[in-house]
């Protein structure tokens, strides 16, 4: 599964979500994903195979749209913490074969789920698509 598909799925996601409200302002690719500008704000978006978690800005609207693997699930259970600090972190896994995905943010998560469930809560999520 390469970044492009990943790159073709978070762009058609993110107009697809836009077509009644109207609210992205421009959309340009990048290297490693896409930056979207709203009227109100922009949106940094990250595509990634493989889940690296130090490429993850710590601030900012972030849309991070990473492979559903078992990887990157052990990455997202082992980081937690770390990501649950920018609220407006979002993270995507995708399975862009069959335009499955959840997503999350973790910082909601982490303040309404507890800290002992929190692995059998995400795995539910997991389990929910295909691994790609």
């Amino acid at each position: 599964m390469s970044e492009n598909a990943l790159l073709d799925w978070a762009e058609h996601y993110l107009r697809a979500r836009d077509v009644f409200e109207r609210k992205i302002v421009s959309l340009e690719r990048r290297t490693a994903g896409l930056l979207v500008t709203y009227k109100h704000r922009k949106l940094v978006v990250l595509c990634q195979h493989t889940f690296e978690i130090n490429s993850v800005p710590t601030s900012g609207h972030v849309l991070l749209v990473v492979t559903q693997s078992v990887a990157n699930f052990e990455t997202l259970i082992t980081n937690f913490s770390s990501l649950a600090r920018n609220p407006d972190l979002t993270v995507a896994f995708v399975n862009p074969a069959t335009a499955e995905k959840w997503l999350l943010k973790p910082h909601v998560h982490a303040n309404v789920a507890h800290p002992e469930s929190l692995r059998a809560g995400l795995q539910t999520l997991y389990e929910t698509i295909s691994v790609a």
